[in-house]
């Protein structure tokens, strides 16, 4: 998995925070881009991202198993809620496709 923070189209205050109220996840079967010669490239990897207009701030490229991982560990967010779960279930994905729950009641 490949994450990136894209912080150019901010002034980022002295907190460090950046609100983006406006903002909306896309979500790409693969990614195309311009690189520093303006020629055009792909990556096939599925590609998360969140837009802020036209700036994409935040992007992760992932493969479909990580993808995979990514979609389980909602889920499995969703379900804690649905039955009632009223700590904080933490799920992380690690390299590897390694999952870790953590619960804090």
């Amino acid at each position: 998995m490949e994450n990136t923070i894209h912080v150019g189209a901010y002034t980022i205050p002295e907190d460090g925070v950046i609100s983006i109220p406006k903002s909306k996840f896309k979500i790409l079967s693969r990614y195309v881009g311009i690189n520093d010669d303006l020629k055009l490239f792909d990556d096939d990897r599925i590609t998360l991202c969140l837009e802020d207009g036209n700036f994409w701030a935040f992007i992760s490229k992932m493969s479909i198993d990580e993808a995979k991982k990514l979609c389980e560990a909602l889920y499995g967010v969703i379900i804690y809620k649905e039955k009632g779960g009223k700590g904080q279930l933490t799920i992380t994905i690690e390299e590897g496709g390694l999952v870790r729950y953590r619960e804090i009641p």
